[in-house]
C-alpha cells in the first residue's frame, strides 16, 4: 500500500483505504457529458484549507482534460493545498518536480486523447463506407412501416387497426 503524508485530510475517492486521518471524504460519479467542475468537486474545493492534500485514486477520475486538470490543480494550489494521485506517484503538486511532471504528463495525455478521437473518427468513416448502421435497431419491421404508410394515406383509419404495430 502506498504511504501517504500525515497531512492528508481530504479525499476525492470512495475507495480510500489508508489509515491516515481524513477530515472529509467526497465522492463523485461523473459522466463525460457533465461540466468540468462537478458539484461534489466544487464542494471539495470550497472546503480546502492550507496544508490539506487532495488525494485521488487516479488523475483521470479528477479531470476529463488537460485544461480541466490544470485548472483544478491551480485552484487547489491557490487554497494552499496539494494534490496527490495514488496511482501516479509522480503526480504530487507539493513539490516543484511533481508540478513539472504533472504538467508534462497532462500534455501527453491530452495528445493521446486527440489521437484516440482521430482514430475513432476514422473508424466511423470506414464503417459508414462499409454501410454499417449506427444506433439502435428499428422498432418496426419493413412490412409494418409499409402498412403504416398505407393506413396514413387512407382517410378512414380506426384504432382497431393499431394492434398490428
Amino acid at each position: 500500500m502506498p504511504e501517504c503524508p500525515p497531512t492528508v485530510r481530504i479525499s476525492l475517492s470512495s475507495a480510500w483505504h489508508f489509515a491516515q486521518p481524513v477530515a472529509a471524504a467526497f465522492s463523485k460519479r461523473r459522466s463525460a457529458a457533465q461540466s468540468a467542475i462537478a458539484p461534489e468537486l466544487s464542494r471539495l474545493l470550497d472546503h480546502l484549507r492550507i496544508e490539506d492534500v487532495v488525494a485521488v485514486t487516479r488523475l483521470d477520475r479528477l479531470a476529463r482534460s488537460t485544461g480541466d486538470l490544470l485548472e483544478i490543480a491551480e485552484r487547489i494550489k491557490d487554497a494552499g493545498a496539494g494534490l496527490r494521485s495514488m496511482a501516479e506517484p509522480w503526480a504530487d503538486t507539493r513539490t516543484p518536480a511533481g508540478r513539472m511532471v504533472l504538467t508534462v504528463f497532462a500534455g501527453i495525455a491530452d495528445f493521446e486523447r486527440s489521437l484516440i478521437v482521430e482514430r475513432t473518427s476514422a473508424g466511423r468513416v470506414a464503417a459508414k463506407a462499409r454501410d454499417v448502421r449506427f444506433g439502435p435497431h428499428p422498432s418496426l419491421r419493413v412490412e409494418q412501416i409499409a402498412h403504416a404508410r398505407q393506413l396514413i394515406q387512407q382517410a378512414d383509419n380506426t384504432a382497431a387497426e393499431a394492434p398490428g404495430f
